[in-house]
């Protein structure tokens, strides 16, 4: 693999999400149709870690009872952090430790940032000179997991979502944008509710090298469905940017 040609494709992205559509009501959001190159997200489709390199970890939301009394898997993680990395075979390692280096860029924040946020919130940002954390995981959910409409964690700034599908043959696996049935209801804590209540907006099915990212704000509800994986594994990357103040 030549990281050259990885890099520049990186590097086409971020060039391609700068002129991105955004999509301002119910809050502010982008559907982004081609992450990668075809050719680079085959790429990295193919190297990505085995269900064994994956960490378990603990479901979240609503599911959490449900999955505590079965003892079942909801997901597992694979964090984009060099201990991790370090696990893998060489080509998978040199292919993620570009990617990881990526989505913790400045860059990329940059981009971001700039496309979601209002302008006050910006100049709100640089003048206070807010310290922003990036975080970013592989995150595979097994079938029968969902997670009700919530706002995220009011320290969260920004998420976005990289869905890595193996065809088009599971759209229904993606995330959908829920707005509240009372327009002014708003949720301050990020709690996981109950659908009953919301009704579904818009959608970010999950399809290949698909990109769905979003302001975090009060009223960025958003969600998934009890999943119903008919074949493969349900991966996703969870770009997440905190502020650490």
């Amino acid at each position: 693999m030549n990281l050259d040609s990885l890099n520049r494709a990186l590097q086409d992205t971020l060039a391609r999400l700068n002129r991105a559509e955004v999509k301002r009501e119910p809050y502010s959001y982008m559907l982004f149709e081609e992450f990668y190159t075809p050719e680079i997200y085959n790429l990295i489709y193919q190297n990505l870690p085995t269900q064994q390199q994956f960490d378990d970890s603990k479901a979240i939301g609503q599911a959490v009872e449900e999955y505590a009394k079965s003892g079942e898997l909801a997901r597992r993680e694979f964090p984009l952090q060099p201990e991790y990395i370090a696990r893998l075979e060489p080509e998978q390692r040199a292919i993620w430790s570009a990617l990881g280096a990526f989505f913790s860029h400045e860059l990329f924040m940059s981009v971001l940032l700039k496309q979601l946020l209002p302008p006050a919130t910006l100049e709100q940002l640089q003048r206070e000179k807010w310290k922003l954390g990036p975080s970013a995981n592989l995150v595979e959910s097994t079938k029968g997991y969902f997670l009700g409409p919530h706002t995220d964690s009011p320290r969260k700034i920004l998420t976005g979502i990289l869905y890595f599908a193996a065809d088009w043959s599971q759209p229904d696996l993606g995330t959908a944008i829920y707005a509240a049935d009372d327009a002014n209801r708003v949720s301050t804590d990020g709690v996981h509710l109950p659908f009953d209540g919301f009704h579904q907006v818009d959608y970010s099915p999950y399809l290949p090298n698909r990109f769905f990212a979003f302001a975090r704000s009060d009223k960025s509800f958003h969600g998934f469905q009890r999943l119903n994986i008919r074949n493969g594994r349900r991966i996703i990357l969870d770009y997440k940017l905190f502020c650490e103040n």
